[in-house]
């Protein structure tokens, strides 16, 4: 059996805690609010942001946000500055728990086609094939649909908002 260095163990607990004021005096969020909805998706630094410019230009950008600029109501998106009023539309993938079944119903619906594929191989008909095939693409077709993102339009419904949460002594002094 292992002996466990206590030592080191308390060494890297207090390094850890020394460390955690200095480093936790503020937070700075992407909010995407949607009206009627009380909470909003939260986008941090180091997040994947997939959006699109407005104009003409019909091109989606994937870029992953490095700072978040409340001052200039702007975003650093590798380390190339957007304001927020020139975003025209985002793709936000789905949550954890709607991807998790639209994977599902995707692998379903492939191995319910390899089925009917190897049944009609073999020359085996004794299933009702249109109803089998039937679910196949339908489990198939939803399972493609969870698994796309959404697509938000900025406008009268959703909107963006950059703000900054501070901890401790970092406020602004008051004057």
């Amino acid at each position: 059996m292992k002996k466990i260095n206590w030592i080191g163990v308390f060494t890297l607990n207090l390094f850890f805690i020394c460390l955690l004021p200095s480093v936790s005096n503020s937070q700075k969020l992407l909010l995407i609010e949607q009206s009627n909805v009380v909470k909003p998706i939260k986008l941090t630094i180091g997040d994947q942001l997939v959006f699109r410019l407005q104009g003409e230009e019909d091109y989606w950008y994937k870029r992953t946000i490095t700072d978040l600029l409340p001052e200039g109501n702007s975003l650093m998106l590798d380390h190339q500055l957007v304001r927020i009023e020139d975003i025209a539309a985002l793709k936000i993938s789905r949550k954890g728990y709607v991807r998790l079944i639209g994977s599902s119903l995707l692998t379903f619906g492939v191995s319910m086609g390899v089925a009917i594929t190897a049944a009609v191989l073999y020359r085996d008909f004794d299933y009702n094939f249109p109803a089998l095939i039937g679910a196949g693409a339908g489990s198939f077709l939803a399972g493609t649909y969870l698994l796309t993102p959404r697509k938000i339009k900025m406008g009268d419904k959703f909107r963006l908002r950059i703000i900054e949460i501070r901890f401790g002594d970092t406020a602004p002094p008051k004057s």
